[in-house]
């Protein structure tokens, strides 16, 4: 389960970088809601507190240089 937390950790970042705010937000509700198919309502939650994380460490990085 930690290549899960690393893999959504860099998405989110990935997300947070490259995306704007609206597309991103979208993206980090359609990915859990898909998760929910494959391995259920707990670990799609998780996987939105991973998004959430490498969103927000991509803004501040964004923000700070």
């Amino acid at each position: 389960m930690l290549f899960y937390v690393i893999v959504f950790c860099a998405v989110g970042f990935a997300i947070g970088l490259f995306l704007p705010a609206r597309t991103a937000g979208i993206l980090m509700v359609a990915i859990p809601a898909g998760w929910v198919f494959v391995w259920g309502v707990p670990w799609a939650v998780a996987a939105f507190v991973e998004l959430f994380i490498g969103y927000s460490a991509a803004l501040a990085l964004k923000k700070k240089f």
